[in-house]
């Protein structure tokens, strides 16, 4: 075990109105009264629920995996989609809570993921920061790598998007023909300022027309890569 912080967390619900709960790390159990009115009418202070928990570990990805599982969760009163506040040590942070990573990368959220064994703290695609967990450094994500080397072997912006989201497919059903707005936001979020750094570009429009093969080419190269690894990369991505 790296680190135990304590986890103070409050639901955001709709119409203005707010429940709170309590995820605790190694502190004492504590209560809050908070109420909710839609008339600006005081309403009695209500017990809130309290879930008590550490952090396990850190997975992989540098995420802090907490002891408390979905299932938990959503016995506290809290549902995918919610907003909460976290107080961590002396910090307060404001993130999602959601079963994917539906946030900008590098942004806090909670996480239920499908395959994850309990509820995971998290930056999306690059882990906790090192200010939150103490330690440096943090994963590449394979979505961004797949996209370079997609567009290293002269695949169309079309295409890297359709391929990526095929992992959105694969874990949550998630289809352009279905789910458009969810889709269009995920790129828009996520893919869309991966390629906007490897091309070198600052305006989301130009992205279609971009020359990925060429641009993705020119980042490799002045990143360290020789011409004549470039040239071998694409050859054993390319040849039959």
């Amino acid at each position: 075990m790296k680190k135990q912080n304590p986890i103070y967390a409050n639901k955001r619900l709709s119409q203005s109105c707010w429940r709170s709960a309590f995820l605790l790390v190694l502190v004492s159990l504590l209560t809050l009264a908070t109420s909710c009115s839609n008339e600006d009418k005081p309403v009695e202070p209500i017990s809130e629920p309290i879930l008590k928990g550490i952090i396990s570990y850190y997975n992989q990805f540098d995420g802090a995996m907490l002891d408390i599982t979905k299932a938990d969760m959503e016995k506290a009163g809290f549902t995918l989609g919610d907003v909460i506040s976290i107080t961590l040590d002396d910090k307060i942070i404001v993130a999602p809570y959601y079963d994917g990573y539906y946030t900008r990368s590098g942004e806090l959220l909670f996480v239920a993921y499908p395959s994850y064994p309990s509820i995971c703290f998290t930056a999306s695609n690059t882990g906790l920061p090192s200010e939150l967990r103490g330690l440096e450094g943090h994963e590449d994500r394979t979505g961004y790598v797949c996209a370079l080397l997609e567009g290293l072997c002269g695949a169309t912006y079309e295409e890297i998007v359709a391929d990526y989201l095929n992992t959105y497919y694969n874990y949550y059903c998630v289809t352009p023909e279905k789910d458009r707005d969810v889709c269009n936001t995920l790129v828009s979020l996520k893919l869309n300022p991966c390629l906007m750094y490897y091309a070198d570009i600052d305006d989301e429009a130009q992205l279609p027309n971009v020359d990925y093969a060429k641009a993705f080419s020119d980042y490799l190269l002045s990143h360290g890569m020789s011409q004549q690894q470039l040239d071998a990369l694409v050859q054993a991505l390319t040849v039959n």
